[in-house]
C-alpha cells in the first residue's frame, strides 16, 4: 500500500524534529558549579601595628567584618579575585589585595600586604588639652595636615579635605566664617570629629562680637541654656545642648551601644577618668544625632558620646572625653578614639 504524500511529509517531518532536537540537546555545554576556596588575614594599620578591628572585607558577592583582633576568614569564588578592605563608608580608608585561590585552597594572607590604606585627606586643628593627631600619625602611621582656627575662615583651604579634626581647646577664636564653612564642608560630605571644648565649632560659642561675629566665653562661668540656645555655630542646640558643667574624677561603667565599638573594644563597658573639671555635659540630644556611649551611674545620667546618623551629609563624631597630651588616656579609650577615626 502506497503512503500518501502528506503521511511521507509529517512522517519525514517528526524524524526531523527529534533529530535536531537530539542533537541540539548533545551541543549544549553544561554550566560548572562555582568552586570556593577560603583566603585569612589580619588588617593591619599603616604603620602594621594596629590591629582594626570591625573593618568590612568583600570579594563579589562575599563578605565578612574582622573581629577584635583584626582577624578575617572569607570564603570567596576560585580564580584570579580582589579583596576589598575598608572601614566607614570607605573613603578615608580602603585597600584592594588581588588575591588568586585555587578550589579548597585555603591562603592566609602576609600582614605585610594586609594593611588598611589611608585614601583620603585629614586635617586636625591643635589644641591644648588633646592631641588627636598623635592618635593618628603615631599610632595608626596615617598622615593628617595641620589647620590653624584661623585656616577655617577661608572655605578654600577646606577644598579636598575629607575629614576634620578639632581638639579640645580654651576658647578657641570663633566667628560667622568658620561656622559657614563648617556647616558647608559637612552638608557636602565631609565628616567631623569634635572633643569636649570643641563642640564649640560645632553649637557656637555664646557671645556676639563686633560686627555680628562671635567671640568666646569663659568656659568655667558660663553655662549653655538649652530653651535659649548658644550664639553661633551651625547646628541648633534642640540637637545638642551641652554646658562646662562636668566633675573631674572616674565614670564607671560606661555603657557602650554601638557594635562596631563593642568589636574594637571586646567588650560593651569600660571605665572613663576625666582628669579636670568642666568637661561639656551633654544635656539634650535628637535627631540626627543618637547616642552611641552612655552614663548610667550617678548623677548627671546621660550621653558620653554621640554621632549624627547616616545621611546625604557626612558624618560627626562628638566625645566629652579625650586623650590628654600629657598621655594620661587608658588603653580602652585610645582603642575607642582609633575607632572614631577610622570610621568617620
Amino acid at each position: 500500500m502506497r503512503l500518501s504524500v502528506l503521511a511521507v511529509s509529517l512522517v519525514f517531518t517528526f524524524i526531523s524534529f527529534n533529530a535536531c532536537k537530539k542533537e541540539s540537546s548533545e551541543s549544549e555545554t553544561p554550566v560548572p558549579e562555582e568552586t570556593y576556596g577560603t583566603v585569612s588575614g589580619r588588617v593591619m594599620s599603616a604603620n602594621l601595628s594596629v590591629p582594626i578591628a570591625g573593618a568590612n572585607v568583600v570579594c563579589k558577592d562575599q563578605s565578612t567584618t574582622t573581629n577584635t583582633n583584626g582577624e578575617f576568614s572569607l570564603s570567596i569564588p576560585t580564580g584570579n579575585q580582589t579583596l576589598t578592605i575598608y572601614t566607614g563608608n570607605g573613603e578615608l580608608f580602603q585597600s584592594e589585595i588581588p588575591v588568586n585561590v585555587s578550589q579548597d585552597e585555603e591562603i592566609t594572607l602576609p600582614e605585610s600586604t594586609c594593611y588598611l590604606m589611608q585614601v583620603g585627606t585629614m586635617a586636625y586643628v591643635p589644641g591644648i588639652y588633646d592631641k588627636i593627631e598623635q592618635i593618628i600619625i603615631d599610632s595608626l602611621g596615617y598622615t593628617a595636615t595641620m589647620l590653624q582656627p584661623y585656616d577655617l575662615m577661608n572655605s578654600a583651604n577646606l577644598v579636598g579635605i575629607d575629614a576634620i579634626f578639632l581638639n579640645c581647646d580654651n576658647e578657641p577664636p570663633l566667628n560667622s566664617s568658620i561656622y559657614n564653612n563648617l556647616s558647608s564642608f559637612f552638608a557636602s560630605g565631609g565628616s567631623i570629629y569634635a572633643s569636649d571644648f570643641a563642640v564649640e565649632y560645632l553649637t557656637g560659642d555664646g557671645n556676639p562680637g563686633p560686627g555680628g561675629q562671635h567671640i568666646s566665653h569663659d568656659h568655667y562661668s558660663f553655662q549653655t541654656s538649652c530653651m535659649n540656645g548658644m550664639l553661633g555655630g551651625f547646628l541648633d542646640d534642640t540637637v545638642l545642648c551641652t554646658s562646662k558643667s562636668g566633675t573631674m574624677g572616674m565614670i564607671q561603667d560606661v555603657k557602650i551601644l554601638d557594635s562596631g565599638i563593642i568589636t574594637a573594644l571586646g567588650k560593651d563597658s569600660l571605665d572613663i577618668y576625666y582628669d579636670l573639671g568642666g568637661w561639656e555635659i551633654i544635656h539634650s540630644l535628637d535627631l540626627p544625632f543618637h547616642t552611641i556611649m552612655e552614663k548610667t551611674n550617678g548623677y548627671p545620667n546621660g550621653p558620653v558620646a554621640v554621632k549624627t546618623n547616616p545621611g546625604e551629609a557626612g558624618t560627626i563624631f562628638f566625645t566629652t572625653f579625650h586623650n590628654e597630651p600629657q598621655g594620661v588616656v587608658s588603653e580602652d579609650v585610645k582603642k575607642i578614639l582609633q575607632y572614631f577615626i577610622l570610621n568617620l
